[in-house]
């Protein structure tokens, strides 16, 4: 048997998409959720509802998950609530919405209800049944001047911490970003003279380590705080002899002024 004849808000097994947004209003033409990346966020994705004769009970038997594509974001880890339930109550459908970055995928939940032996599917595949998950990307405070040499209230926690000569972690009491622009000299090691070059402006996040995939076979010699003078030079650096006295790093609270030592000049 195959419910899905009349609209759901009229059927007997009614079949309910549990939106944030409804379809008028979303920019896919779907109903959407709307989930923040790397939460994985468990939500209740369909109501069924039994609007079947009295004493008509009916019960879930399977739910069957179908996306557009193969990636993420998807959803996982599905279950429902068990066994039977009678005309004028309902059963939810909930899952998982998988996603570590921003994106979207179109999602059909194909449900399979029991009743006194008969089956019945309500297929997903629908334009009232299928859904969008939305993953959309943390939105973090701007933090950038905070890392300026007095931060907005004259006492910060903002500090930079160096790893080595090829790591860099900007600190902070609190998750954000801050605008940077990374100063990085052409060898690596200790005791190398070597020129100074900088990276273009980019948007980094507070307490997470910066390193390989950014300094390709380079050294870090500063991080200058973008739109300012203010930069945080590696303690080991010698301006003097354009070189890094030794291969240890070490934590800066107070940034340097570009006006006064501007690594570029080596």
């Amino acid at each position: 048997m195959v419910a899905d004849v009349v609209p759901d808000d009229e059927a007997l097994v009614g079949y309910q998409v549990r939106k944030d947004i409804e379809v008028d209003e979303s920019e896919s033409g779907f109903p959407e959720f709307i989930v923040t990346a790397g939460e994985n966020e468990e939500r209740t994705l369909v109501t069924v509802t039994n609007r079947l004769g009295e004493d008509t009970a009916i019960e879930i038997v399977n739910v069957e998950v179908t996306t557009q594509s193969d990636g993420e974001p998807n959803v996982v880890n599905v279950e429902w609530d068990k066994g039977s339930f009678g005309p004028g109550e309902i059963a939810d459908i909930r899952g998982k919405i998988a996603c570590e970055k921003a994106g979207s995928d179109v999602v059909e939940l194909t449900v399979t209800v029991e009743s006194a032996g008969v089956t019945a599917s309500l297929f997903g595949a629908t334009d009232t049944r299928r859904f969008v998950v939305r993953c959309e990307s943390e939105s973090l405070p701007d933090l950038t001047s905070d890392f300026l040499s007095q931060g907005k209230s004259g006492e910060s926690s903002a500090k930079v911490t160096f790893n080595g000569l090829g790591q860099v972690t900007l600190n902070h009491d609190e998750p954000g970003t801050v605008d940077v622009q990374f100063y990085v000299g052409s060898k690596t090691g200790a005791n190398k003279q070597m020129s100074v070059d900088t990276h273009p402006s980019e948007t980094i996040k507070t307490n997470q380590k910066v390193s390989g995939d950014t300094f390709t076979g380079e050294s870090v010699v500063g991080v200058r705080i973008a739109g300012s003078d203010a930069i945080y030079l590696h303690p080991s650096w010698n301006q003097d002899g354009c070189k890094f006295d030794n291969g240890s790093g070490g934590i800066v609270s107070r940034p340097a002024s570009i006006e006064d030592i501007d690594p570029i000049e080596c």
